[in-house]
């Protein structure tokens, strides 16, 4: 059996507090642009400030706190929580 070793960049930005999804967003799309010209893997750990990114089958009805700021993406989910640390998927909850 041979091991394969796949060597993969971490992108820590714990330590610098909570980040905006908007920052990280224009990030990931850097460092996917940046992979797919053959830099390595990217990992980014990362805990974002209270923010819904919402879907286009989002429904208002989908949004739990209109407080916070929404994200709108071409996404098939209808909405995800980015709260503090808890990563929660809100279309399980919104069926």
């Amino acid at each position: 059996m041979t091991a394969t070793i796949t060597l993969v960049r971490i992108v820590n930005l714990i330590s610098s507090g909570l980040a905006d999804y908007r920052d990280v967003d224009a990030l990931q799309r850097k460092l996917h642009h940046e992979v797919c010209e053959g830099a390595e893997d990217a990992l980014i750990l990362v805990e974002f400030t209270p923010t819904y990114t919402a879907g286009r089958h989002t429904k208002d009805h989908h949004i739990p706190d209109s407080s916070l700021p929404i994200e709108e993406k071409p996404q098939w989910i209808k909405t995800t929580a980015r709260v503090s640390d808890n990563y929660s998927d809100m279309h399980k909850l919104s069926r």
